[in-house]
């Protein structure tokens, strides 16, 4: 099957766990994928993931989390994730994560 090379044409972007949650509960249809800083203001990408995969409708999102600190690797390992990436990351690399992610949960869910 041919690999997209480009991201969904819908994006939502959030500055703050809060606002990304705000965003779940508020948008109509279901989301993809997330890609998730760990460092966020207010409420860091671990929190919001303890809190997101808590809701039935959220649990089976597929996540990928961004770190500028291979230390979080581990704890983020301890999550249900679907990948990690490091920052500073190319454009190529995190379309090539979101594929790779999504094939996978196609798979896991057919």
């Amino acid at each position: 099957s041919a690999r997209a090379s480009k991201l969904p044409q819908r994006v939502f972007e959030a500055g703050t766990g809060e606002a990304a949650l705000d965003i779940l509960e508020t948008h109509p249809d279901p989301f993809d994928m997330i890609v998730l800083d760990v460092r966020m203001p207010y409420m860091d990408g671990f929190e919001f993931l303890k809190i997101m995969r808590r809701r039935p409708d959220c649990a089976h999102i597929p996540v990928i989390i961004a770190t500028a600190h291979g230390d979080h690797i581990p704890e983020a390992l301890e999550h249900e994730i679907s990948g990690q990436v490091l920052k500073p990351f190319t454009r190529q690399k995190l379309v090539d994560m979101v594929n790779n992610a999504l094939v996978a949960q196609s798979a896991h869910s057919s």
